[in-house]
């Protein structure tokens, strides 16, 4: 089972509270072998856990604990049958969303996660959730533009060039235009209404392009540098796009649920997510709540966010 897959095992566990020690010693274990090769202890809490929904499932009314049941219990036939029925009556009669009457990231990429453990096919799910994205407004991105020595730039966007110049202190001065504003610490803003737009960008001398964010609002500012750092020599080109998102719940950025829709439409689409990731990263400490920390990992694979 794959380090991810063992991640959203676990977690079903943790949400349902039932023997939690046991099914954590069983996260090394495929679905599909659990009842064969099982002993014991595991076997005995997957029993008592069988026993449990379902004995609850018509009384379950949350699409979170169907949706978690039928992470962990996926494996048997009957069970999984008669979950897939009780959340199919809690959907939307006018979308691939859940819940009807309301909507919710979080609880419509928990139906795609279980569902698509099921391998059922989820892409009217996944194209519902990506649907609901939105640029946020609590992030500020520059374009770092580094030389060895002074240099003259070439910035194209829309089809228009705009010149500018790259000092000994790696300052940028001139103007580049409404999308690009020179900042107070030389580099270039990116205007929100810029997103998505194509930057080709040109120096007359070797070359990095850094595409940076940080918090709009914090006061002692921490500065991230994303993966899609690019550099050429003299009078190469590098084209930088600035894809910022997150997943909204009416007109706003939902925190809880970007966490939710991030991991579920990265089962689906592995590069989707990188767009949504800064927001995440930058307003995590806000939201310990909901244990960023561990989506993150799920996310990245690496532990440069746990710390």
């Amino acid at each position: 089972m794959s380090k991810k897959r063992v991640s959203l095992v676990v977690g079903s566990f943790l949400i349902l509270s039932l023997f939690l020690i046991a099914f954590i010693s069983a996260a090394n274990e495929t679905a599909t072998n659990i009842t064969a090769s099982t002993k014991g202890t595991t076997a005995a809490a997957y029993s008592c856990l069988e026993t449990q929904v379902n004995a609850k499932i018509d009384e379950t009314k949350t699409v979170e604990e169907l949706a978690f049941s039928l992470l962990a219990l996926g494996y048997n036939g009957d069970i999984q049958s008669k979950l897939v029925t009780k959340i199919n009556d809690l959907k939307s009669d006018s979308a691939e969303c859940w819940p009807k009457g309301g909507c919710t990231l979080k609880d419509t990429a928990q139906v795609l996660l279980a569902y698509d453990n099921l391998g059922k096919d989820t892409n009217e799910i996944k194209n519902w959730l990506t649907n609901q994205t939105m640029a946020p407004t609590d992030l500020t991105w520059y374009i770092q533009i580094e030389t060895d020595n002074s240099s003259k730039c070439t910035i194209t966007y829309d089809g228009v060039a705009k010149t500018v110049n790259i000092d000994e202190n790696k300052m940028v001065t001139g103007s580049a235009g409404s999308c690009l504003r020179v900042s107070t610490n030389g580099w270039l803003e990116v205007d929100s209404k810029c997103y998505g737009k194509d930057f080709d960008i040109s120096c007359n001398t070797d070359f990095l392009v850094a595409p940076t964010y940080k918090r709009k609002t914090a006061a002692s500012p921490t500065y991230y540098i994303t993966s899609s750092t690019q550099s050429q020599a003299q009078n190469g080109l590098i084209t930088l796009r600035i894809n910022s998102l997150c997943f909204k719940q009416g007109t706003s950025c939902n925190y809880e649920g970007s966490l939710w829709a991030s991991l579920a439409v990265e089962k689906k689409d592995s590069t989707f997510h990188d767009n949504v990731l800064p927001y995440l990263i930058t307003l995590a400490s806000d939201n310990e709540r909901y244990l960023p920390s561990s989506f993150l990992y799920m996310l990245t694979d690496y532990n440069e966010y746990l710390t």
